[in-house]
């Protein structure tokens, strides 16, 4: 992504977007090509630079299956932050006139992709998302419920993270 250095963002506001975003692109390349899926993500401090993100994809969407064969698979989680339409008249003065634009912040995460299939690793992640977005449903279901769920879905996080921000 090109950034402009007056755009540019601190990696305490990335982790600040990261921390507070509540779903995004999910983007990877393998041997079937670029897959794309929408997921929510939590952002994870591990003690390095940029953090982890976590999460989990149903088990029927192919874009894990290249990474738990062993295949190095590249991802990138692309998050939007606000955004918004910037009128041209507002940033015009009679001498220096100026063309509409768009004001947005955007992170794009990107390490190689880790799955996880260890139950045990997906309830903590599907207990956190939910926790995370105001729904405490998961502690209330029977656990042969729960079980069952978890069989229907695979745990996938960064790896070898990074990221580039823009902020307009």
């Amino acid at each position: 992504m090109y950034i402009p250095a007056h755009f540019a963002m601190t990696t305490e506001q990335v982790a600040d977007v990261l921390a507070a975003g509540r779903a995004g692109d999910l983007v990877t390349y393998g041997p079937p090509g670029l897959v794309a899926t929408y997921v929510p993500m939590l952002h994870e401090d591990d003690g390095s630079d940029f953090g982890r993100l976590v999460g989990h994809l149903s088990l029927v969407n192919d874009q894990w299956r290249p990474a738990e064969a062993g295949e190095p698979v590249e991802a990138m989680f692309v998050l939007h932050g606000p955004d918004d339409y910037v009128e041209a008249d507002w940033l015009s003065t009679p001498a220096s006139p100026n063309v509409p634009t768009w004001n947005y912040v955007t992170v794009h995460a990107w390490g190689d992709l880790v799955v996880h299939r260890d139950p045990e690793w997906l309830l903590a992640v599907v207990r956190r998302l939910s926790l995370a977005h105001g729904d405490a449903s998961v502690d209330a279901m029977e656990p042969a419920s729960v079980d069952r769920l978890l069989r229907a879905i695979v745990g996938v996080k960064s790896g070898s993270p990074g990221w580039t921000a823009r902020r307009r």
